[in-house]
């Protein structure tokens, strides 16, 4: 019996052995390799660093992870990414093997780890990038990445690649990401983000579309790419399209689509932006959708709406860790009386409870479940 698992474990190990020299290999023919890592806008850099190459003519391989998985190649254009198990950072491998067929000169891809050591191993083992993106440092997955942003920057810190280009955000450059950068001898180029003149979109994207200038001007891509990216991009982020008609009121109601902003800073961020472009205005009904696995988030965005003056009736729906949110809503006088639980998955039925109400309903709070089939549910009305 123990020959047979000694044979079977050594075959194991050189098959294992034999797949590694092969993912160096391709990696090494791959010449351009972007990993974007960061709390927020991850996958819209990534397709806005897709569609300058395209516009150059590059041959371009790319694989987001947010609201849905995706795979770009410059011969298919965008696809639904299948996976074959529940994500993890392993299906780098498989991006990496599938990019490769298609030939490309750069491969971009959203960082889809979250714990320290999976942040080590998709660039140490499975990207290896050339440029390496840091788009924004924010509290959230405070479960595993860490209690604060000094903590999640410290596990952001461990994707910075050896002897590559850092580019990030003047104002997310923390001690702890400039010490690894630099131990891990890379050039640091911070990305100074004011108010992008005459982009005509909310400013809350000014920090995007700063880094993709930074790219154009890093791997010397023609002003008019940029030009065509940005003129793209200015009429994707139109604040009308965050907007979504409810159906079935007797007033006129939108859905204020806001469920990808995952952390109270981005969602305070965007809805300032949509106010200051008077696209919306308080008082707002609000749908925070809960995930039992992200109870610090559901945490935080009570903390926050609690201390706001713009709720007039606020909807949890999903799963909500019950004694912190009891706390907050009695310890919080704008809760007391707003506050209404929706345990069930039912997006015609928490809709429905928020009739006769305001013209804006906000949904915060996460994509993933709740926020999909609401969405699901709205545009197939």
């Amino acid at each position: 019996m123990m020959p047979i698992i000694l044979l079977i474990s050594t075959m194991l190990l050189f098959a294992g052995l034999l797949e590694h020299q092969r993912h160096q290999q391709r990696l090494k023919k791959i010449p351009i390799r972007i990993h974007i890592n960061g709390t927020r806008g991850k996958s819209l850099l990534t397709r806005m660093i897709v569609d300058l190459f395209r516009y150059e003519g590059w041959a371009a391989a790319a694989k987001v992870t947010g609201e849905q998985p995706q795979f770009y190649s410059s011969q298919t254009g965008w696809a639904m990414w299948r996976r074959i198990a529940p994500a993890r950072i392993k299906e780098n491998l498989r991006f990496v093997k599938t990019a490769y067929l298609h030939h490309p000169k750069a491969i971009v891809v959203e960082n889809m780890a979250l714990a320290p050591e999976n942040q080590y191993a998709a660039e140490t083992h499975m990207i290896q990038s050339t440029v390496s993106i840091v788009t924004n440092i924010r509290e959230d997955h405070l479960e595993v990445m860490g209690a604060d942003r000094t903590r999640v920057g410290e596990t952001l810190s461990r994707c910075i690649p050896q002897n590559g280009t850092l580019l990030i955000p003047e104002a997310e450059l923390l001690p702890t990401i400039k010490k690894q950068a630099n131990e891990s001898e890379n050039t640091i180029i911070t990305v100074p983000v004011s108010n992008q003149k005459n982009l005509r979109t909310l400013n809350v994207f000014d920090s995007s579309f700063a880094l993709l200038e930074q790219i154009k001007e890093h791997f010397h891509i023609s002003t008019e790419s940029f030009d065509k990216t940005v003129t793209d991009w200015q009429r994707q982020l139109q604040p009308h399209h965050f907007l979504l008609p409810l159906p079935n009121t007797n007033s006129q109601q939108f859905l204020v689509n806001l469920f990808t902003c995952n952390d109270v800073q981005s969602a305070r961020e965007l809805i300032h932006s949509l106010q200051q472009s008077e696209t919306i205005h308080p008082p707002y009904d609000i749908i925070l959708t809960c995930r039992g696995d992200r109870p610090l988030r559901t945490i935080a965005f009570l903390e926050w709406l609690g201390s706001s003056e713009y709720i007039y009736r606020l909807v949890l729906a999903g799963t909500v860790p019950k004694l912190a949110v009891r706390r907050i809503i009695h310890s919080s006088p704008p809760l007391k009386n707003a506050v209404s639980f929706s345990r069930r998955m039912n997006p015609h039925r928490i809709l429905s409870s928020l009739q006769h109400g305001t013209t804006y309903v906000l949904g915060l709070g996460n994509y993933v479940n709740t926020g999909e089939r609401i969405l699901d549910y709205l545009q197939g009305n």
